[in-house]
């Protein structure tokens, strides 16, 4: 029976200390720091409870005036056995939803630019059509072309060519409110999904972003000096949903319309399918 009685709280202090693991481990997966510092606070619970446990043995070793009672080392068996399960099994939950999260991330992302890809622009546009259809709210997209991009290939290289194109994803995403959507639409065109908001609302943003990205400096990939910067510039198309506009497609269409004529009239400019607000 002794012997019992030690071989379970010596297993169950293993397993208690061995539980400290799974919660170190999954600290280092956490991106939030108040997340962290709750899993700080159980891990030093966990400390505490061991301390406890210790004391115990201690007690239980230095005293043998006693009958050992079978019931306190099960107790704790039992309590380690369910704290360490608790500990891997949050663990592995939370690699599995970083995982999940992480490959959730890659479907609607372009690695290339760092904005959603041409999937998600699309399944979004036909959802926010349909809500602003539904409940006759405003909706206007914008499609955004970096002019004479086939040159900067050219004459720079595809790896400056991909660098103006994140920088200017990433100056439409610093300007864009958080309900927006900024995705890559085709090859070197960018579009701006901005729902609740009316048709002269985004020309005054295509405006201010055309202004902005002609004061980008652009550097050649294989030089580390701005001494051979150059400028870029974009033209826009911009439309809003009225009721003459069934679809999402009808919709895009406009917008793409509006950008043709605005690369077909000099380029560097926005041009509007409506003037109008809905």
């Amino acid at each position: 029976m002794i012997l019992l009685y030690n071989i379970t709280i010596l297993i169950s202090g293993i397993i208690m200390a061995l539980s400290l693991i799974p919660i170190r481990r999954l600290i280092t997966h956490l991106p939030n720091a108040k997340l962290r510092y709750k899993w700080d606070i159980l891990g030093a619970l966990i400390l505490l409870f061991i301390t406890g446990y210790i004391v115990f043995l201690f007690s239980y070793w230095t005293d043998f005036n006693h009958d050992p009672d079978i019931v306190v080392p099960i107790l704790f068996f039992f309590a380690s056995i369910f704290l360490y399960q608790i500990t891997s099994l949050s663990l592995q939950t939370t690699i599995d939803a970083k995982r999940i999260s992480k490959l959730e991330h890659e479907n609607i992302m372009d690695d290339l630019i760092g904005i959603h890809n041409f999937k998600y622009s699309n399944k979004r546009l036909i959802e926010e059509v349909e809500r602003a259809k539904r409940y006759g709210h405003n909706l206007s997209i914008m499609l955004v072309d970096i002019d004479h991009f086939h040159v900067v290939n050219d004459t720079y290289g595809q790896q400056t060519g991909d660098e103006v194109l994140r920088q200017v994803g990433k100056l439409i995403s610093k300007m864009i409110r958080d309900t927006d959507v900024v995705a890559r639409f085709e090859s070197k065109e960018i579009l701006v999904i901005t729902p609740h908001t009316p048709i002269a609302a985004i020309l005054r943003l295509a405006e201010r972003l055309g202004e902005a990205v002609t004061k980008l400096k652009m550097i050649p990939a294989d030089e580390k000096n701005n001494e051979n910067s150059f400028e870029v510039s974009i033209s826009g198309g911009v439309a809003g949903i009225d009721e003459n506009i069934a679809s999402a497609k009808e919709l895009v269409e406009k917008a793409d319309n509006s950008l043709f004529e605005a690369k077909d009239t000099g380029r560097n400019k926005i041009v509007c399918h409506q003037l109008n607000e809905n």
